[in-house]
């Protein structure tokens, strides 16, 4: 299982391509991907990671840019 955080907006479009991205990691990589927003949108990235951990799922990593 992965949680993808996203940063969210009020925009409808930029709310569509992050789901739609959720879905297509799950396609191509096989595993649940749970989603989480820092703001604008639910479910917030707090929610999710307490999904998670309902779910039995623990950090293993975390995937970002080291730019950023």
């Amino acid at each position: 299982m992965i949680l993808l955080a996203a940063h969210g907006s009020p925009d409808p479009r930029a709310q569509a391509l992050a789901r739609g991205l959720r879905k297509g990691l799950e396609r191509v990589l096989g595993v649940e991907v749970l989603l989480g927003f820092i703001e604008h949108q639910s479910p917030t990235l707090l929610e999710s990671t307490l999904e998670l951990g309902r779910r039995g799922g623990s950090r293993q990593g975390l995937l970002g840019d080291p730019q950023g």
